[in-house]
């Protein structure tokens, strides 16, 4: 089936294309029945008779099948939570298996990051922290998540990378359930996996992702990736191996009062990350007080959006006194 802007899906209407992620595909769209036109969503569409999707099976079925994406988003349902995107709702029909996430205005990290570049630009290191703090207060509402009972619920996220992060328009920056509309490279999840989860054929806990957020803010701080190579299986012997001198130089270069913080992020056994989320964002928050003036991440954003508009053919006339 071709969709089209303006097509009924159900209670939502199809906005525009956001993107697609191999057979899934990402709508921005409106929710008719929450009464308020300002409902917008992400749709993620997937083909209903997908692995563990089968079209005779029943609806509970079929949205706890073995399908990923549906499994991803349902450890994210119920979380709610500033930095981490909201999963509303999620359902399944004859033809399309759908979550529907919260939606605001903005670009995914790495596109932030590749308009700098074009410009010739860097992440201002305290937007840099910013980012990170945010990270890091998401992933403690996810680690610390309760059921509906009140009863702790612990989740982790297993795939935090530049480009599973969302920025607003409003400076907020987002963990997402799964890939934000292009298909997520092997290689970018590969970098910031933790050598247990390596081992461990898909067993992530919190210190797999505190791994992650490690290597997310060297990227961040740095410039480039803290774990490169030729080739999936390079990455994968300097994520199992010490932290390289170059990059313990580079870190320390361009941030040395981050550096302890980063490095014990990037420990290679778990037990010699710190404890927690939380206690990382408490740490990030003391690094941002090293800022006399941060810079605004939305401002930044703003500031990109005028540097990328085309000229004005016609400019208005100006009076000199």
């Amino acid at each position: 089936m071709t969709l089209r802007p303006g097509d009924q899906l159900g209670r939502f209407r199809l906005e525009r294309k956001l993107g697609a992620e191999g057979d899934n595909e990402i709508w921005l769209a409106y929710d008719k029945a929450s009464g308020s036109v300002d409902r917008g969503v992400r749709l993620h569409l997937f083909p209903a008779a997908g692995p563990g999707m089968s079209g005779s099976a029943s609806t509970s079925s079929r949205l706890t099948g073995l399908d990923p994406r549906m499994v991803a988003a349902r450890r994210f349902a119920g979380v709610v939570h500033p930095h981490v995107a909201e999963v509303r709702l999620m359902g399944v029909d004859d033809q399309f298996a759908w979550v529907a996430t919260g939606w605001a205005e903005g670009q995914g990290l790495d596109g932030l990051l590749a308009r700098l570049a074009a410009h010739g630009l860097v992440l201002p290191r305290s937007t840099a922290v910013q980012i990170g703090l945010q990270i890091a207060r998401g992933l403690s509402a996810l680690h610390e998540a309760r059921d509906a009972s009140g009863e702790s619920r612990p989740l982790a996220h297993g795939r935090i990378c530049v480009p599973e992060v969302w920025i607003s328009a409003s400076g907020q920056a987002q963990l997402v359930p799964f890939p934000l509309g292009q298909r997520l490279a092997p290689m970018a999840i590969a970098r910031s996996t933790a050598p247990e989860a390596d081992t461990r054929a898909g067993d992530v806990g919190a210190a797999a992702d505190l791994f992650a957020l490690g290597a997310l803010l060297f990227e961040l701080v740095t410039g480039g990736p803290v774990h490169d190579g030729p080739d999936l299986n390079a990455v994968r012997s300097q994520c199992a191996a010490p932290l390289a001198e170059d990059a313990v130089a580079r870190l320390r270069g361009a941030l040395p009062e981050l550096a302890p913080l980063v490095e014990s992020l990037l420990a290679r056994d778990p037990g010699d990350r710190p404890a927690s989320a939380r206690f990382v964002a408490d740490k990030l928050v003391e690094a941002l007080g090293l800022f006399a003036r941060p810079t605004d991440l939305a401002g930044l954003m703003g500031w990109l959006d005028l540097l990328d508009a085309p000229p004005d053919p016609n400019p208005a006339p100006r009076w000199w006194p």
